[in-house]
């Protein structure tokens, strides 16, 4: 398996993410590799929640299948969110918030090491808050999810 930067991958349609310099897909197969993982994984969430920016027209929009089967492959990490959360962006037309929502503790689990779902939970829950609310990110919110979002930093 080769060795990857960010800056030399292209994002495939199937969500896996090939090397550039050898043209080699880079394949979530066995726990090395999704171990292995985690710094594309990270990229990709930043990428995607737009902490760092994408190098490809589109590229975020790519990385979305990559994050999803590296969570769904790991043992490491037991990422799964809060329902409360989940729950605010229940109808297909809120997907891209569902979406921030999952990048954000895919982020928050690689990036403080935790492991545990309620550590997960709480760290992405504050991060994910400020982020939403924040109108630099443009994220569309209803008036009652921004509500809720509110009183949930408030709770916090």
């Amino acid at each position: 398996m080769s060795t990857l930067t960010i800056h030399a991958q292209v994002f495939k349609d199937n969500g896996f993410i090939i090397d550039e310099a050898t043209g080699e897909e880079y394949k979530l197969t066995t726990q090395q590799s999704y171990n292995d993982a985690e710094g594309v994984v990270l990229k990709a969430s930043n990428y995607w929640l737009g902490v760092e920016e994408c190098p490809y027209d589109e590229g975020t929009f790519y990385m979305r299948p990559f994050i999803a089967e590296w969570v769904k492959g790991n043992k490491k990490y037991n990422i799964k969110g809060e329902k409360q959360i989940w729950d605010l962006f229940d109808s297909d037309k809120y997907y891209y918030g569902k979406f921030m929502y999952f990048a954000s503790l895919v982020k928050v689990a690689i990036e403080h090491q935790f492991t545990e779902e309620v550590l997960i939970n709480e760290k992405a829950r504050a991060f994910f808050i400020d982020y939403a609310l924040d109108k630099r990110n443009k994220l569309k919110l209803s008036r009652s999810q921004k509500k809720a979002l509110q009183k949930m930093k408030e709770e916090l």
